[in-house]
């Protein structure tokens, strides 16, 4: 298996709805491309980036025996340069107007809310005390 953070010269094999199989020089298993890491926009159909044939850069993310995930949008697809995240995320925010979370930003810059996940809840007021119930047992008809 190929190193986890090398670049591939690589052979689009197939198409799936989901991704793109790729095949690797000197490497018996196939890469998949998530249709996620086809390209650094949102791809509706893999054929719109690519189809079977085309040859293009892929950058290796993880490896698990059988199994190769690789990203086309992490790489240059001129060039075969690495993408830094800074330089990804440019690309990413700009075009389209699509997209809008799933990044990894700062907790610290994030409101403090109250959170049941920590323990913290507001403090009662004398709106939320319990109501006697009534005759038909603290529903209202």
């Amino acid at each position: 298996m190929p190193d986890i953070g090398s670049v591939h010269r690589a052979k689009v094999v197939s198409t799936k709805p989901f991704g793109a199989f790729v095949a690797i020089d000197g490497y018996r298993e196939h890469g998949l491309v998530h249709i996620s890491q086809l390209a650094p926009r949102r791809v509706e159909l893999v054929e719109d980036v690519v189809e079977r044939g085309d040859e293009v850069y892929v950058y290796v993310l993880g490896t698990e025996p059988n199994r190769l995930s690789v990203s086309m949008r992490r790489v240059d697809q001129t060039t075969g340069e690495v993408l830094d995240d800074e330089r990804e995320g440019e690309r990413r925010g700009s075009g389209d107007g699509g997209g809008g979370g799933g990044g990894e930003g700062d907790a610290a810059s994030l409101p403090e809310l109250y959170s049941i996940h920590r323990g913290q809840v507001p403090a009662p007021t004398h709106n939320d005390a319990p109501r006697a119930a009534g005759a038909h047992g603290g529903r209202s008809y």
